[in-house]
């Protein structure tokens, strides 16, 4: 494995650690990602149903 690949598997398994983090922090920010998140799945689930249609 390259050195490249090493620090960007590092970066990956640190994700969830930086979201808690960032989560705990700024509890505003949480609930705009959160808004965020379910408009994108709207979004996806609107596109899904429109496309099985």
């Amino acid at each position: 494995m390259q050195i490249e690949d090493k620090h960007w598997l590092d970066l990956l398994e640190s994700l969830p650690e930086w979201i808690t983090k960032i989560q705990e922090e700024h509890e505003s920010m949480k609930d705009r990602i959160n808004v965020i998140y379910d408009l994108l799945i709207n979004k996806a689930i609107e596109k899904k149903v429109s496309h099985d249609r």
